[in-house]
């Protein structure tokens, strides 16, 4: 499953650290499109665990950016 993310909003490190906590791996290499971030999520995650990561990598991108 794609999940794409505006590069505008979320950093990539964010990305790969939520992609890291939920999943407990390294993540694979973000593809960059034009003003978008995409990771491939596997198959099997349910849509829950989707929102939970897109609210894990928003979180995450707002604390590299309180620094």
């Amino acid at each position: 499953m794609k999940v794409t993310f505006d590069s505008k909003l979320y950093t990539e490190g964010a990305i790969r650290k939520a992609y890291s906590e939920l999943l407990n791996k390294e993540p694979p290499q973000l593809k960059k499109g034009t003003g978008e971030l995409i990771i491939e999520l596997p198959s099997s995650l349910k849509e829950e665990d989707v929102f939970e990561f897109e609210n894990m990598a928003l979180l995450f991108t707002i604390e590299e950016k309180r620094r």
